[in-house]
């Protein structure tokens, strides 16, 4: 074969060779235009989910319906929020993929979506039927953002988020939204109501040195009293009344895994704080250990009031009575669910705000008036 035929065919080769690079690219270009837009997990529907699996790193959580509620699985079937489950369910589901780009598997880690076990693994999300079958799988990677990547990436918002099916190792897809509810920590997911005792009529707290104060008032409209109180000394009233409102609404910031011990959570030796709303409810909630900024707690409500009939007022128009029973009646509906809900609480052990509590963690010294006397004229 001459030199000049050699060459012919070699420009041939790198011809076709570029021809066919050139096809299978377009090839590739053509199906990330065709998937944009389309539904991620389209053959979902949100009524046929009856349980939600999220694996992060070393953490497992596991949302259930049961008995009419969500509840986690391993937080001692605490109850979930199901306004948030909702929302996130319909978030999942109406993902579209926004852009649709190959992926090495050495840069997985990197967009945390390597398997699980491994460094940089992803978020695993999984859909559950009643049967238990799973009806669809999602790894959810790093926030996504359009331009620079923020020095808080933590903190950032993020413009969406980086997500694979598991099905598929080579593509990774990029939706629009960041998902910041797809986590494994309960905090996220539980129900924040904790106890609210409006007018209390009584508030007495036992530290560990075993210092104690009792603040109290006779009536709803009576003045705060402490005891004890010394010769010479003199109640601060915006002080104590601080310390009753505090108590109007305590939120639970996260409730602690199965397990715990007493002396993990620093409920072996607790500052007790034991309240009595007007309504005659008795709260105990006892104080362990901080965490970051939340303080383990244990809550027991004992002596709820029965409900008692509705007593007419004196001046009561008959063809105001059906609409006054009516109110009454759904008042003792709330306030039985709310006392129910308080009560259940007392098989768990919660975290409080550290921030909720600080006008009632006071030392019976903080809740004195310390004006000094005006100087006596010579």
């Amino acid at each position: 074969m001459s030199a000049r035929m050699l060459a012919v065919l070699v420009a041939l080769l790198i011809l076709i060779g570029g021809g066919a690079a050139y096809y299978y690219q377009q090839q590739g270009v053509t199906a990330t235009v065709q998937s944009l837009g389309k539904p991620l997990l389209p053959s979902i529907k949100a009524a046929d989910i009856s349980s939600i699996a999220l694996r992060e790193g070393a953490d497992t959580l596991t949302l259930t319906r049961k008995d009419g509620r969500w509840i986690l699985v391993e937080r001692g079937d605490f109850p979930a929020d199901p306004q948030k489950i909702r929302e996130f369910v319909l978030k999942v589901l109406e993902l579209k993929i926004g852009q649709n780009e190959p992926v090495a598997a050495a840069d997985r880690a990197r967009l945390q979506l390597a398997e699980h076990g491994k460094d940089g693994a992803a978020t695993e999300l999984q859909f559950k039927g009643a049967d238990g079958k799973v009806l669809g799988t999602l790894l959810i990677g790093k926030k996504y953002f359009k331009g620079a990547a923020p020095d808080n990436i933590e903190a950032a918002p993020g413009d969406g988020r980086f997500v694979m099916l598991p099905g598929v190792t080579d593509r990774v897809y990029i939706v629009s939204d960041p998902l910041p509810q797809a986590t494994a920590k309960s905090a996220s997911w539980i129900i924040t109501d904790g106890i609210a005792i409006q007018n209390p009529g009584s508030i007495e707290m036992r530290f560990r040195d075993g210092e104690r104060w009792r603040v109290f008032r006779e009536g709803k409209q009576g003045p705060w009293k402490l005891d004890p109180l010394k010769a010479g000394e003199k109640a601060e009233q915006s002080r104590l009344s601080s310390v009753a409102y505090g108590l109007y609404e305590l939120k639970i910031a996260d409730v602690a895994p199965l397990g715990i011990t007493p002396a993990d959570s620093g409920l072996d030796t607790p500052v007790t704080l034991i309240a009595t709303g007007e309504e005659g409810a008795r709260f105990t909630i006892k104080l362990g250990k901080l965490r970051k900024t939340d303080l383990y707690a244990s809550i027991v409500m004992d002596d709820a009031p029965a409900d008692k009939p509705r007593v007419p007022a004196k001046d009561e128009k008959p063809e105001d009575k059906a609409k006054i029973d009516k109110e009454y009646s759904e008042f003792l509906a709330k306030r039985s669910a709310r006392y129910a809900r308080e009560k259940s609480l007392s098989g768990y052990t919660v975290l409080l705000s550290m921030r909720s509590l600080t006008d009632i963690l006071k030392r019976r010294d903080e809740l004195l008036d310390k004006k000094p006397e005006p100087a006596k004229k010579k």
